[in-house]
């Protein structure tokens, strides 16, 4: 009996564990279901792709704010990285915002053709009216103007130095890059969105500049290298012997070439041009400039100095200045008084001859023609000469070191030179100087 008992509740047992085990997977399946139909879609998300910001050239253009466009906006617009660049380095100029469509146009990398397809969208008033505190104003303090100049010439610095801040002159440089390399006239020059009214009032007088040109200079209608060769300079009477490498840059010479006349004037020609044929003479001075130059010119006749009688000088005093007189150019004059003191003096006057690129037949006219003393020209006996003579003179100077060593051990001049291995060539020259 015991036994059935037992069997019967085990049986028991495991059903209720089996209808247990099958109410559980019924409530996890009817949960996952309702979980499954109950969810809540997410939301769509809708992108906005590039029809949202407007295009120049085509349809899709929308109202905006040029305030609010970024780089990557502008270049939407149509607008190169460059010129992206220029707009928002404008923005900062005016103060860091557009107040107007009409101040937006004088950006000059903005054409006429591309404002105009963009001032319909644009959101911003056509004008920025005058009642309102504007967001920026142009530097109201005076100028620093030193007298006439070409703005053409100057630098970004050059305009700082004038009393415009670091950006503003930035801007004119970039204004006059724009016009091809040159402002082409003051009513050009006035149109840089940078100066205002009362800054182009001081500057006017001084611009050396034509008022207005004739030609519609537009980027459409006129290529940029072309105006670059167009002549605006404006001369008054001048004496070419006083002008300095600035003055020549304002007249219409760069710097390289400013610089090559003030050579060839004080080098070549002695410090001044004696006539308009120097002048014209100057490789750098094109027939074309000459032509222009020539009516302004005035070179007031140097007062004559008294005649130099050469067969009073001597050759071992003549100055540098002598020599110019004589006709040697500054080169050859300062080669001649340079040799001269590096040897301490001529012994013969055939040293002469071996001063470097000297005119042989000048040297020589002058040879036969002044006198020559050397009897104040030092010599030395070699064992006694100084160290610091023998390293410095033309003669000696390669042989110093070993002339040094040897005459501790030897004390005839001979014998020393030879164990200095002196060459022939230099022993004449060498012995000049030398005494027993």
């Amino acid at each position: 009996m015991s036994g059935n008992l037992s069997y019967k509740m085990r049986k028991t047992q495991i059903i209720g564990l089996m209808v247990l085990g099958v109410f559980i997977l019924l409530v996890q399946l009817g949960f996952y279901f309702y979980k499954t139909n109950n969810t809540e879609q997410s939301p769509e998300i809708e992108l906005l792709g590039d029809s949202a910001l407007p295009k120049a050239g085509g349809t899709e253009l929308s109202p905006f704010n040029p305030n609010d466009l970024d780089e990557e906006g502008w270049q939407r617009l149509g607008f190169s990285e460059k010129q992206v660049k220029t707009i928002l380095k404008y923005k900062d100029i005016v103060g860091g915002r557009f107040v107007s469509k009409e101040q937006l146009s004088k950006c000059y990398v903005i054409s006429k053709e591309k404002y105009e397809t963009l001032k319909n969208f644009i959101i911003l008033p056509e004008t920025y009216s005058e009642n309102r505190k504007p967001q920026y104003s142009h530097s109201r303090h005076s100028l620093y103007i030193k007298g006439k100049f070409n703005p053409d010439q100057y630098t970004q610095a050059q305009w700082q130095a004038l009393g415009f801040s670091e950006r503003q002159a930035q801007a004119i440089m970039k204004y006059k890059n724009y016009l091809g390399g040159s402002f082409l006239s003051k009513e050009k020059f006035a149109e840089c969105f940078v100066i205002s009214p009362e800054n182009y009032r001081q500057l006017a007088p001084y611009l050396i500049l034509p008022e207005k040109v004739e030609k519609d200079w537009s980027n459409a209608d006129f290529d940029k290298t072309k105006r670059q060769k167009i002549n605006l300079v404006s001369y008054a009477k001048f004496n070419p012997n006083s002008y300095s490498k600035e003055d020549w840059e304002l007249i219409g010479f760069s710097e390289k070439q400013a610089q090559a006349i003030i050579n060839y004037r004080d080098k070549k020609l002695g410090g001044r041009f004696s006539s308009l044929g120097d002048l014209k003479n100057c490789f750098v001075i094109s027939e074309q400039k000459y032509q222009e130059m020539a009516p302004y010119i005035v070179i007031p006749k140097e007062a004559e100095k008294p005649k130099i009688d050469f067969s009073k000088l001597e050759l071992n005093s003549i100055t540098y200045e002598q020599l110019l007189a004589f006709g040697f150019s500054p080169k050859e004059a300062k080669g001649f008084v340079s040799f001269r003191e590096a040897l301490g003096g001529f012994q013969d006057k055939n040293q002469i001859l071996e001063v470097y690129g000297i005119d042989q037949n000048l040297a020589s006219k002058l040879m036969g023609i002044a006198q020559f003393d050397n009897s104040k020209v030092k010599k030395y006996k070699l064992v006694e000469a100084p160290e610091n003579w023998l390293k410095q003179h033309p003669y000696f100077k390669y042989y110093s070191d070993k002339i040094l060593y040897f005459r501790m051990n030897y004390r005839s001049t001979d014998k020393i030179l030879k164990k200095a291995n002196a060459r022939d060539f230099d022993l004449p020259k060498m012995k000049l100087y030398l005494r027993e």
